[in-house]
């Protein structure tokens, strides 16, 4: 120890360890440099000390002369010019995102029954698919994004609000795997049901709502904010996991989970065919007595819409049914359905002949009707919409882009009455509860 600490005094003035005094100076206290000085010095300290001397000594890296001499890094650009900028991370479902979603709108009610959402811009994101690759960028979304006009996406292109991996991108821009489009939009939702959202049950693992017609289940085409779960987020600042799931017109229990675990647990037991789900629907006419299997397969003919129809190429499906009452022009039947089709139930009474008394779709009598209507309102709103805007030049809300906002783009009145379907979830059932 003191040989040790002699030649920690002495490197400083001894020429043949030059090499050596350039790393770092070991610092010993004076009261553990030998015995002369009244004190002892161990192998350890010493060791210890090398060791933080060696801790503190500069590593390779961004200023280390060897990284100033390789100079700044260079981003990486492809052959066609553009920066391979990472597509962003989607938004977290958790918590931290309510002030988010509270920040980005809020709900308007003028007393029509309605709940509209005020317009606000919003990032559509999406990765290059396999087949869009060697494609030019303009055929593309025209062809895979419904509703946008090549004059709209060229405007769009050159003035940022639709871009390639975030950078301005000519129409005639070749895709290639790997690039994501961003098309930034101001969203103008369109208006659901103002019926309060009623909580049947609470505890720790689920919340149990009453859902209105005309809400979907979750973020979906047209709706975002007026879907069940970002309005809970909105108005109860509650963070729910979807676990089944209603169609957008039908009303009535819908179970959502606080937890993943407790929204997988639950989910596991529904596609196990383990929980009994209870309907009601008004249907057209004198429903006929006892119960009623019908075990038709269903296809799905139209995907972007979800169109079903009975046929033997579709899936196995199986409801039954139970005329409640007749009031002699149609019959309140209990609906339970034994597989979770798409529009299951309403396709299964269509096919008895009973269709649901208001169903747009499945209703024959009703969607003829409809349609006449429908096409005297493009009609008209075509002519009020020349020369107008829906949205006040002066309010916050309006944007001078937004084809909306300008009154260019139509949509068809709507009114609370047309937003119900006489299909009611009555009750969930499972082994010891029932919701």
């Amino acid at each position: 120890a003191e040989y040790m600490g002699t030649c920690l005094m002495s490197a400083d003035s001894d020429p043949s360890s030059r090499k050596r005094a350039a790393s770092p100076a070991v610092e010993v206290p004076d009261s553990k440099r030998g015995r002369d000085l009244g004190g002892e010095v161990s192998v350890a300290e010493v060791a210890g000390a090398e060791d933080a001397a060696a801790a503190t000594k500069p590593k390779p890296g961004r200023d280390t002369w060897a990284a100033r001499k390789k100079g700044p890094k260079v981003p990486k650009r492809d052959a066609r010019g553009f920066l391979r900028n990472k597509r962003p991370e989607p938004s977290k479902w958790d918590l931290g995102a309510l002030a988010a979603i509270r920040d980005e709108t809020s709900y308007v009610y003028k007393g029509d029954g309605l709940r509209r959402v005020r317009p606000y811009k919003f990032d559509f994101v999406c990765s290059a698919r396999p087949r869009w690759c060697g494609r030019k960028l303009i055929d593309v979304v025209v062809d895979e994004f419904g509703g946008l006009t090549r004059d709209y996406i060229e405007a769009a292109l050159a003035d940022g609000r639709l871009t390639l991996m975030d950078q301005i991108a000519s129409p005639e821009t070749l895709l290639r795997d790997g690039d994501w489009i961003r098309h930034t939009v101001h969203r103008h939702e369109a208006p659901v049901s103002d019926a309060p959202v009623a909580i049947v049950h609470e505890d720790a693992d689920y919340i149990v709502i009453n859902k209105p017609s005309s809400m979907p289940v979750h973020p979906c085409g047209r709706y975002r904010h007026n879907s069940v779960t970002m309005f809970m987020a909105h108005e109860h600042g509650a963070i729910v996991h979807t676990i089944h799931r209603l169609d957008r017109l039908t009303s009535g229990c819908l179970i959502l989970g606080k937890t993943k675990e407790a929204s997988a647990r639950l989910s596991a037991a529904i596609v196990a065919r383990e929980v009994t789900k209870t309907y009601v629907a008004r249907v057209e006419g004198l429903f006929p007595d006892g119960v009623v299997t019908v075990d038709q397969p269903l296809e799905n003919i139209e995907p972007a819409l979800g169109l079903m129809v009975v046929s033997p190429e579709g899936k196995d499906a199986l409801s039954v049914f139970e005329r409640l009452s007749y009031d002699g022009h149609s019959s309140v039947v209990r609906c339970v359905p034994r597989t979770g089709r798409t529009h299951q139930l309403r396709v299964h009474l269509q096919f008895l002949g009973h269709p649901i008394l208001n169903d747009p779709i499945y209703n024959p009598a009703l969607r003829d009707k409809l349609a006449a209507y429908g096409a005297r309102c493009a009609e008209r709103n075509e002519i009020l919409a020349l020369g107008t805007r829906a949205v006040d030049p002066a309010s916050p809300d309006y944007d001078p882009r937004c084809d909306a906002c300008n009154g260019k783009e139509t949509s068809r009145n709507t009114s609370a009455h047309t937003l119900v379907l006489w299909l009611h979830a009555l009750s969930y059932e499972g082994e010891g509860w029932r919701y």
